[in-house]
């Protein structure tokens, strides 16, 4: 097998064309929800799974305790673990270049500063491409060795230096893409989940509003409702 047909079969994911980026999810894992339910999954089991836990309440209390949690619970705590699960993904993949920087322009503008031949070196082989043919400044600048000020080297060069720069920066942002395809799976659903119960509650309060209005106008939404009400009551009895 030829490694053009081999590679796509050991790298399905590749061939999605995945849209979001790291620069999109780090401002979901930055986001006050990620950062508040990294904690969750350790927290949630501690206090709420944890038989533990409750035999030293007991112990404490001197009675005994019977915790019963109902489903929203369950699908509410399912749903922050899986956004913690988002974040603690980012902070194991994301690159230094879209973390440690605002965005594409404040990492160019300070690389640039610090930059040197030795450094785009490094960059050319990460990019699998060839070091910059540095041009060099005028002799007005010229150092009594011979050499040039790298600050003034970096000026005469620095559309070379911002090119690459610009195309580390893309290939960063489109790095680890089954990381990324993780990442925004587990939070869309994770949201979903958290947002269940409420919506849950919203569509019972609605459809006993609905049912108890007089008269037959909305008769085949009542009807609805009623079947929705009547085959929901064991599941959602603690609403009421």
């Amino acid at each position: 097998m030829s490694e053009e047909t081999a590679a796509p079969s050991r790298r399905w994911w590749q061939r999605l064309g995945f849209p979001v980026h790291w620069t999109t999810l780090k401002k979901i894992a930055n986001s006050k929800l990620a950062k508040y339910t990294i904690a969750i999954p350790v927290v949630g089991w501690l206090l709420v799974y944890n038989d533990n836990i409750i035999l030293l309440l007991e112990e404490l209390l001197d009675r005994d305790i019977e915790i019963t949690l109902s489903w929203r619970l369950h699908v509410f705590y399912i749903g922050l673990a899986l956004i913690s699960v988002t974040a603690i993904l980012y902070i194991i993949f994301c690159p230094r270049e879209i973390d440690h920087y605002a965005d594409s322009q404040d990492f160019i503008a300070r690389e640039v500063s610090i930059y040197t031949p030795e450094y785009d070196v490094k960059l050319a082989e990460r990019l699998g491409e060839e070091a910059i043919t540095w041009a060099l400044p005028s002799d007005a600048y010229r150092l009594q060795d011979g050499s040039f000020p790298l600050d003034e080297r970096v000026r005469v060069n620095e559309e070379k230096i911002v090119d690459r720069l610009t195309k580390l920066y893309e290939s960063a942002n489109m790095s680890h893409q089954l990381a990324r395809v993780a990442s925004i799976t587990l939070f869309v659903a994770g949201s979903v989940l958290i947002a269940t119960p409420t919506i849950t509650t919203l569509t019972w309060s609605a459809c006993q509003s609905i049912n108890s209005l007089p008269g037959t106008t909305l008769g085949k939404l009542q009807n609805a409702c009623a079947a929705y009400l009547h085959s929901g009551e064991d599941v959602l009895e603690d609403v009421e």
